[in-house]
Formats: structure tokens, C-alpha cells, sequence
């Protein structure tokens, strides 16, 4: 996945020139880590589930996890299908600003603690919706996913 400074000038794809970067994490570069509030958590795994934009065909793993093949990153919602993190971004809101991350953004919170900036948390913050209670990001193989997919084998694109 390509790396880019948090609060750089968005660039990945054409059309969105107008966001900041946050959340571009590589294996080759540092990042700040720390705790981050349950309530932001919650609020983009909601954005991560119900408002993705910028939808690839490709897939991008996580640098930081011990590759395994045939293993992602899902977000799980207690009633719905998995998510698969990894092939979107979302937006965020700010103050005169928006902010682009990969959806893969959740894991790196959740899983690696990565800390983003403050003005990142703050907006976060404001965003009126969040998931219930019991959602999880967890990575798993496509053979589990399937199974709770509950339904015959699919194309994975």
C-alpha cells in the first residue's frame, strides 16, 4: 500500500486533491502510538461499514501482521456480513478540512495502536453515528469468512 505522511496532501487518487492524508501506514515508516477513545473507534468502524468511498478491485494487507496467505483484515458486526478492510478509504470531516484513510485505518487503531493526529481524533469525534456494542476487527481466512457469510463459495473481487 502506498505510505504518505499524516496530514499530507491527499494524492492516491484523482478527484479527492482536497483531503489530508491520515492513516497511510507502511512497515518502512514510524508512527505515533497510543490509546484512542472507544467512541472515535466506534465511529469509524461506522464509517468503514456503511459510508466507504473510493472502492478498489485490489486488496491491500496489512505490513505490520505476519503474512498469511488467504488471511485479511474483517471489521464484524453482530448481524451483518463481514467487512472486508483493505480495498476502500473513508472520509472524515473537519474543520474546513477532510481527512482520507484507507479503511485499513481501523486495524492499524485497533490492532497496531496507531495514535493519529489530534485534528483527526477531534473530527472523529463529532461524527454523529457509531457502531452497537460487540463489533470487532479481526483477521481472518477466507474459509471462515465464508462460513459466516453463510453461503456457497464466492469470487473474492
Amino acid at each position: 500500500m502506498a505510505t504518505y505522511e499524516d496530514l499530507s496532501p491527499y494524492s492516491y487518487y484523482p478527484g479527492q486533491e482536497d483531503a489530508l492524508n491520515v492513516g497511510w501506514l507502511g512497515n518502512a515508516s514510524p508512527f505515533t502510538q497510543g490509546e484512542v477513545d472507544e467512541g472515535v473507534l466506534s465511529r469509524i468502524a461506522w464509517l468503514c461499514l456503511n459510508e466507504p468511498v473510493v472502492q478498489t478491485r485490489g486488496l491491500h494487507g496489512c505490513e505490520f501482521c505476519p503474512y498469511e496467505e488467504d488471511v485479511e483484515c474483517y471489521l464484524l458486526v453482530e448481524g451483518a456480513k463481514p467487512h472486508l478492510l483493505g480495498s476502500n478509504e473513508i472520509r472524515v470531516p473537519g474543520d474546513g478540512v477532510t481527512y482520507a484513510s484507507p479503511s485499513l485505518v481501523l486495524h492499524y487503531l485497533v490492532d497496531h495502536g496507531y495514535q493519529p493526529p489530534e485534528e483527526f481524533l477531534l473530527a472523529a469525534e463529532r461524527l454523529p453515528n457509531r457502531l452497537p456494542e460487540g463489533w470487532k476487527v479481526r483477521r481472518l481466512p477466507w474459509e471462515q469468512v465464508k462460513l459466516l457469510h453463510k453461503q456457497p463459495d464466492v469470487n473474492r473481487e
